[in-house]
């Protein structure tokens, strides 16, 4: 099967852009959408990273062998960032997981701290 570069380079350009507006609920706000971290970069990122850097997975596509993974460090602040609330929405919704302590001592606990834009 051939590999169709130009279709991957399409979604990798894709994937680097944000949205430029909120998609609260309905997506009936106008507002602008900022950028914000998919794991709290206050509390969960400090405990990841090491000298204000965290280690991700970054996509990669080599024409031989696909689209592939390798590991990378990033600075913590671009780590982890999508667009898709407005401040006020980011604000309302996150409230509680940003004022709250963060209790590491069960795995439940640790599993509701990322969140993942659909």
């Amino acid at each position: 099967m051939a590999i169709d570069k130009a279709a991957i380079g399409k979604f990798m350009d894709a994937r680097k852009q944000g949205y430029d507006r909120c998609m609260y609920l309905d997506f009936s706000c106008k507002n602008k959408a900022i950028r914000a971290h998919s794991i709290q970069n206050g509390k969960v990122l400090d405990l990841l990273q090491k000298e204000n850097h965290v280690i991700i997975p970054k996509p990669k596509f080599d024409p031989k062998n696909g689209p592939s993974y390798e590991l990378g460090s990033i600075g913590r602040n671009n780590a982890l960032t999508f667009t898709g609330l407005c401040s006020e929405h980011d604000t309302e919704i996150f409230k509680l997981a940003d004022t709250l302590p963060l209790d590491t001592t069960t795995p439940s606990s640790l599993s509701s701290t990322h969140i993942a834009p659909s």
